[in-house]
């Protein structure tokens, strides 16, 4: 998807257009419709930070929105991304027709139960939509707002926990502003494409809400900027995906509501294989799930289908 940001957080981008929605947006807004909206998945982003130095107030936001749906004939999908708490700044926005997706920013924060809360919260205001988190970071400095490029963190603390919490998520790295060279980010791509295909290829995701309650007695991961226990991403009774930061010790998963025989296999995070030939597993009450063939120190994700 191309994300296509109107106006970043600085006064100076902010007040170029006007504050409001004046000829000169609205000039703006169909010039870019215009050029890129014949594109099959881009994602109009009205604002980086809409609140910060220069707050331009809900309002003005959904007016903005609003005249680029009237303008765009293509039905892009809006969104406008915030700084500070998201649950605050985004308020105004959940339930509303006009934004069909966020635009997150968390920071150090764990970013599973903002994930996890945003869907609660869209689903309770009549429109639940997808939940985008594109502004994170795994910085320990004094400056949280710049991102570092610690891949394994990034895919422990981030990747697995938005994928696995029914999110989506996007990275921003740290040479953001100069790319001569992406081959140093070929690891964080090849781990995106693992976890991506390991949804893709083996689970209805769609279908899925997370169901970390079923899961219990399993190892507690202390990341960077937060810790973190095991995951389930669950469509009941057909199918678990479970993540573990750590595999040394994975506890139990509750399967009482569902009887029937499952098979279960380990998913590499890190090579994007599954290893060992799977083993049987018997629902109807609480399983031990055991720990992997090797490498238990480590990240792994776990896969239940209905046999």
């Amino acid at each position: 998807m191309l994300h296509c940001v109107f106006n970043e957080a600085e006064r100076n981008n902010k007040k170029e257009l006007g504050l409001t929605l004046t000829t000169e947006r609205k000039l703006f807004y169909r010039e870019m419709i215009a050029r890129f909206g014949h594109h099959n998945a881009i994602l109009w982003n009205l604002c980086e930070e809409y609140n910060l130095n220069i707050n331009l107030g809900p309002e003005n936001v959904r007016a903005f929105a609003r005249y680029i749906h009237e303008t765009d004939p293509y039905d892009h999908p809006v969104t406008v991304h915030h700084s500070s708490d998201p649950f605050v700044m985004l308020k105004p926005f959940i339930g509303d027709e006009l934004f069909s997706v966020t635009s997150i920013q968390i920071g150090r924060r764990d970013i599973e139960p903002v994930v996890e809360r945003f869907r609660r919260l869209t689903r309770e205001a009549g429109r639940p939509i997808p939940i985008a988190v594109d502004e994170f970071t795994v910085t320990t400095h004094d400056k949280p707002w710049l991102p570092e490029d610690d891949i394994k963190a990034l895919r422990v603390e981030k990747l697995w926990p938005a994928y696995l919490s029914g999110g989506q998520l996007e990275f921003i790295v740290g040479d953001l502003l100069k790319t001569e060279n992406f081959a140093k980010y070929e690891d964080l791509w090849r781990y995106i494409w693992y976890a991506r295909k390991f949804l893709e290829e083996n689970v209805p995701f769609w279908e899925m809400e997370p169901a970390d309650d079923l899961l219990e007695g399993e190892s507690v991961y202390k990341g960077k900027t937060s810790t973190h226990d095991g995951q389930v991403f669950a469509k009941p009774g057909q199918c678990y995906a479970l993540y573990f930061p750590s595999a040394r010790k994975t506890g139990t998963l509750d399967l009482t509501d569902s009887r029937g025989r499952f098979q279960k296999r380990w998913y590499n995070p890190r090579s994007g294989q599954f290893v060992g030939s799977g083993a049987s597993v018997k629902g109807g009450g609480k399983i031990i799930i055991g720990s992997p063939a090797e490498d238990a120190e480590k990240d792994w994700a776990l896969l239940l289908k209905r046999m």
